[in-house]
């Protein structure tokens, strides 16, 4: 199926650039709106959603792949 599994979900993290990785955890984990993210990072909310949204289609790719 589709769903992962907490070691696929870690293994996929990995894969992850350090600045996607960062922005993901952040908001994942704990829980950061894209403003706050920003901030920490010190980097523009629009760079947190692109980076956010790359990662999110990297995840639909590995989950895709994954099912066939």
């Amino acid at each position: 199926g589709s769903e992962m599994c907490i070691r696929d979900r870690v293994e996929f993290i990995k894969t992850l650039s350090e600045a996607k990785k960062q922005a993901v955890i952040l908001k994942g984990v704990y829980g950061l709106d894209n403003r706050e993210i920003a901030d920490v990072l010190g980097i523009t909310e629009s760079a947190v959603r692109r980076r956010i949204a790359d990662a999110y289609g990297r995840i639909i790719y590995f989950v895709r792949k994954g099912d066939r």
